[in-house]
């Protein structure tokens, strides 16, 4: 790439940013997408912003296409409901997720458009640096055993050594997870928090690719949230980037249900939640379909869960250990008196309780924990 093709890559980036603050790219990842279009098997390197569930929301993309020995790289504005990229570029409708071959035409006439930017590459020399070797099989033995701390210390050790911040990040927040000294706790928490404001987009830049939003807990992403539809399709790579145990699901319709409910991926998730409604049909085929059977706890605040649904959820649930629901009516409170062993959480408590839910009451299982709302 020449110094005037890098010049002309950047002042794209500028312009599809604009004023925006978020879901934004810088030049470091354009350069990620021409190395995933290096190695990737179609030739195709995409890589956005970040994507929400607002239909107003827009996110910077840039799309990188190999073919031979060409590549070219786009960059564009996109909504950022699910960033593909048909939703930037409108001669690339309809996108075919499934089969990214059938894709390869009109990529060719797209990469003839004089607005990309267009390179020669030597596919048999071209490579990707990859990440020191120790470091992969570091990261998998904390992804083999995410409750042992060792292995995150080790991993921690090794980016101090490599002079990588995240390291001391990661042995921060270790170190919070352990204390209960109050100035200490506020000391390290500001420090964890300085780090990660200056550093965590680049950290967890490949998870943003396939998820909404990502929580730390002793130095990785612990819990994510993510569309049901984009969780069907990457959850697999998803669970491959960091020690995941919670996803938050977002819209999860009808058309989508099906596949999530066979999802090899969410036979791996131990804690499960809901950002939109589940009526009881929508339950009873996520129950059946056989991969919940490993979840210890599920979050189903924001569902309206019914008590035909829940009841078939807990059936599904086996190992189930904790529970969270909104308010607890009497239907659903002998539901759940069904299943002595469940810690239940209700973010509310019920004004006027009937038998059933003060029998629930009766048995000290249940918790009154109301939800923080934060600004």
């Amino acid at each position: 790439m020449t110094a005037a093709q890098l010049a002309t890559l950047e002042a794209a980036v500028a312009r599809h940013n604009g004023t925006r603050r978020a879901r934004i790219l810088d030049v470091t990842q354009v350069l990620d997408a021409i190395a995933l279009a290096l190695v990737d098997p179609h030739g195709l390197g995409l890589v956005h912003g970040g994507e929400t569930t607002v239909p107003a929301d827009r996110t910077t993309l840039c799309l990188a296409v190999r073919d031979g020995a060409q590549l070219t790289i786009g960059i564009a504005t996109s909504r950022a409901r699910g960033p593909t990229p048909a939703t930037a570029w409108p001669a690339l409708q309809p996108w075919n997720h499934d089969q990214l071959e059938k894709n390869r035409d009109r990529l060719r006439a797209w990469a003839r458009d004089p607005a990309r930017v267009t390179f020669a590459i030597d596919p048999a020399r071209a490579r990707v640096p990859a990440p020191p070797a120790d470091l992969s099989a570091l990261l998998g033995a904390v992804l083999a055993d995410p409750d042992d701390d060792a292995p995150r210390e080790v991993y921690a050790d090794r980016l101090i050594e490599l002079g990588d911040p995240r390291g001391e990040f990661i042995t921060i927040q270790l170190a919070l997870a352990r204390t209960s000294d109050f100035a200490e706790l506020l000391e390290r928490e500001a420090r964890a928090n300085t780090l990660l404001a200056a550093h965590g987009a680049h950290w967890h830049r490949d998870l943003a690719q396939v998820s909404l939003r990502q929580q730390y807990r002793r130095g990785f992403v612990e819990a994510v949230d993510v569309r049901a539809r984009t969780f069907v399709e990457h959850g697999e790579r998803l669970l491959e980037l960091a020690p995941i145990r919670r996803v938050r699901l977002h819209e999860v319709e009808p058309a989508t249900l099906r596949k999530l409910a066979r999802c090899p991926a969410l036979g791996r998730v131990r804690e499960l939640g809901f950002a939109s409604r589940l009526p009881d049909r929508n339950a009873l085929r996520l129950a059946a379909g056989g991969q919940l059977r490993g979840l210890r706890a599920l979050d189903l605040a924001g569902t309206a869960i019914q008590a035909r649904g829940l009841s078939a959820l807990l059936d599904a649930t086996p190992a189930l250990e904790r529970v969270t629901l909104a308010s607890i009516a009497d239907p659903l409170a002998e539901a759940l008196a069904r299943y002595p062993g469940l810690q239940i959480i209700s973010q509310t408590s019920r004004l006027f309780p009937g038998a059933p839910y003060l029998a629930l009451e009766r048995t000290g299982r249940l918790e009154i924990r109301p939800t923080i709302v934060r600004s």
